[in-house]
């Protein structure tokens, strides 16, 4: 930790809240940890989340202190590659893989050596929430309306938790540098970092998901087949989201959309058209809506300006 950190009272607040928000609400403190980071350097940003880490573990919530280590390794290790000039997709996906993995199987690994003092894992917990749910008559009927088997979703925890901490690095690179003006502290933007809406999605994923959508419903002699290929697909459908989320946002500025209209859109999108979202985002593989709607553009100002 830099003395400049131990010195700043800012890093203290920024930390403690950042810390508060990830155990209550990881989406909100993934965009604080980044500004500690991004601000105060490497060891102040890794140091809190291993004393973080101990102290849930010696109060007997090391599952808890998991998954927020889980949050600290998605937006550190994307942070660590972005320092050095590779801020891209693939760095972003290794991040989310790794945080998806400990915060998985995490718990499990360290149960079979520390016993109950780790906590119940998320397999043992979801085990309980399933249980429940099949109690429920009502629980049970309106999942199976929406087209989800309660015993599915213990296949489909990776794919869960990969969406979780894609969300927490997505709301990180695009609340941070907002969220450190609140603060009045310096942010300095990477140049190794791609614009946000000119994210896009490898080609090849396309013929990934089109092949792990086939899988997910297949009747195959190996059970585990349909379980990764549905694990695959949700957490692609989840990346078409946010191609998706890029191509409205390109159109919300080309058109000028007033505030409000904005906030209403993306209330009705998470809450009903979240894979409307997704199968725009997948089309603007093949059709790339932002450029179409950008040379538009262009050419409306042309025309503007050749009739003045």
């Amino acid at each position: 930790m830099t003395s400049k950190a131990w010195k700043e009272p800012k890093y203290w607040l920024i930390s403690a809240i950042g810390i508060f928000l990830t155990g209550l609400t990881p989406f909100l403190g993934a965009p604080l940890l980044r500004i500690v980071r991004n601000v105060y350097g490497p060891f102040a940003f890794w140091i809190p989340a291993v004393l973080m880490t101990g102290a849930l573990f010696a109060g007997s919530m090391g599952t808890m202190g998991l998954l927020m280590l889980s949050v600290w390794l998605a937006v550190g290790i994307f942070s660590e590659f972005e320092a050095r000039g590779y801020g891209s997709f693939w760095p972003a996906m290794l991040a989310i893989a790794v945080a998806t993995l400990v915060s998985w199987q995490g718990p499990v690994v360290l149960g079979s050596y520390m016993g109950p003092s780790v906590g119940p894992s998320l397999q043992e917990s979801l085990k309980t929430l399933v249980e429940r749910i099949e109690s429920n008559p009502q629980q049970k009927e309106w999942l199976e309306i929406v087209g989800i088997a309660p015993q599915t979703l213990m296949g489909q925890v990776p794919s869960m938790l990969g969406i979780v901490f894609m969300m927490c690095l997505a709301m990180s690179l695009i609340l941070a540098r907002r969220i450190s003006g609140l603060f009045g502290v310096r942010y300095e933007q990477i140049a190794g970092t791609g614009r946000l809406l000119d994210f896009r999605i490898p080609d090849a994923l396309a013929i990934v998901l089109i092949v792990s959508f086939l899988f997910s419903f297949l009747n195959v002699k190996e059970p585990l087949v349909n379980i990764v290929a549905l694990n695959v697909l949700q957490f692609l459908v989840g990346l078409y989201f946010f191609q998706g989320l890029c191509v409205l946002e390109t159109a919300f500025l080309i058109f000028r959309v007033d505030p409000l209209i904005k906030i209403a859109v993306y209330i009705l999108i998470v809450a009903q058209l979240f894979f409307l979202l997704s199968l725009i985002g997948l089309a603007d593989f093949w059709l790339d809506f932002r450029t179409r709607m950008r040379n538009w553009k262009l050419r409306r100002n042309q025309n503007q300006g050749q009739k003045q």
